[in-house]
């Protein structure tokens, strides 16, 4: 969720797909409530964003590789 705020259209968003959206400590907690032991959360958003880039620019690269897989219309 993190600690900023948070778009109407973002809001919207989430509302819209039923998603729930919990910081890090809650996760953190409700771990701790479920028994487990010795918890540490870490965020690890950066390493999400490197990731989605480097996913984002092997379909660019590759687009027609994608194209022929899933046809425009689809």
């Amino acid at each position: 969720k993190g600690a900023g705020e948070l778009s109407e259209e973002f809001l919207h968003y989430v509302k819209d797909r039923k998603y729930t959206l919990r910081s890090l400590n809650e996760v953190v907690e409700f771990a701790k409530h479920a028994g487990f032991k010795d918890v540490e959360g870490e965020n690890i958003t950066k390493r999400f964003e490197e990731i989605l880039h480097q996913e984002r620019a092997k379909v660019v690269n590759d687009k027609q590789v994608f194209m022929d897989r899933f046809s425009a219309k689809k």
